[in-house]
């Protein structure tokens, strides 16, 4: 488990972050998170919350495709699952 000195700066209160966490857990709360920063127009930490997320392999190859695998290791996004059910070396596939 992440401590709380190791997380992003937060936009959501306390009551906002539980509502959610209750509704769909800590993927929701993380997205809602991004979603925050994104408003707050805080890139650096909507992507720091995004690492947060595990995202299903097909989301991570839609993303490969439409940002690139350099963007995928630069933001150095979760793709455990991805490595898992496409192989290691998915990331420099075709």
């Amino acid at each position: 488990m992440t401590t709380t000195a190791e997380m992003p700066k937060s936009y959501l209160s306390d009551e906002e972050r539980e509502g959610l966490f209750q509704e769909g857990g800590e993927k929701l709360v993380y997205l809602s998170e991004s979603i925050a920063a994104v408003r707050a127009d805080d890139m650096e930490t909507a992507m720091a919350w995004m690492r947060f997320v595990e995202f299903s392999p097909r989301t991570l190859l839609g993303l490969k495709a439409r940002a690139g695998a350099q963007f995928i290791r630069d933001e150095r996004l979760i793709t455990a699952q991805a490595d898992e059910a496409y192989g290691p070396g998915w990331l420099d596939q075709n």
